[in-house]
Formats: structure tokens, sequence, C-alpha cells
């Protein structure tokens, strides 16, 4: 239930923020204003949200390695009883960390798919 809550809150994101989806106004397709758009871009809104996207980034990677040394840490000194619900936790965190680190290729595929599907239109 989460994932479905998180990748809806990421596909409304990813709407909001593509300025291709904002080239179709009126009764129909604005050539003119799509390909305004899709040669130049919105500068400003890229631009803060370029800076916005990469200071997030930047948290969430510093949040997810500063996790797992953490967690790992607390592995090493943590009783042989509490190691295995720690090992669950650890995992997790890993998990979590490979995904923060791999998002800028993810989103820049996306971003490059929606891009093609857009100007093949």
């Amino acid at each position: 239930m989460k994932f479905k809550k998180i990748l809806l809150i990421t596909l409304v994101l990813f709407s909001i923020c593509n300025t291709y989806i904002f080239a179709v106004l009126g009764n129909g397709f604005n050539e003119d204003l799509y390909g305004n758009v899709a040669n130049e871009g919105n500068t400003a809104l890229d631009g803060v949200m370029s800076r916005v996207g990469s200071t997030i980034l930047l948290v969430l990677q510093v949040a997810a390695v500063c996790g797992v040394v953490f967690t790992g840490v607390k592995y090493m000194y943590a009783a042989s009883n509490d190691k295995a619900k720690i090992k669950e936790t650890l995992i997790w965190l890993i998990v979590g960390t490979i995904l923060v680190f791999a998002a800028p290729t993810i989103i820049g595929f996306i971003t490059n798919i929606s891009n093609n599907v857009m100007t093949s239109i």
C-alpha cells in the first residue's frame, strides 16, 4: 500500500514538473508552444526544480549513508539475540541506499522516454 502511494506521488510530481505537459492548451495540441517548450524549455522553472531536486537528493544520499553506517555500528555492538532484527533493518537500508544513488539515472531514463514519446507525437 505504501508503495502505491509513493508511486502515485512520484508520478504526480513528475507530471507537474515536466514542461512538455504544459504544451497542450485549449482545444488541442498547440504546436507552436510545444516547439518553444521542446527547444528551450522553461529555464526559470527548470533551474529552480533542478536546484531543489539536487538538494533533496543530496540530503537523502547523506541520510542513507549515515543510516547504513549507524546501523552497521549498532550491529557490531549488538548482542547476538538482537542481531537478526538489526540485520533485517540493515538490508532495507542498503536497498534504499541503492535506490537513492540510482535515482538520477532512473529519473533521466524516464525523462528521456517521455521526451521521445512527446516529440514523436
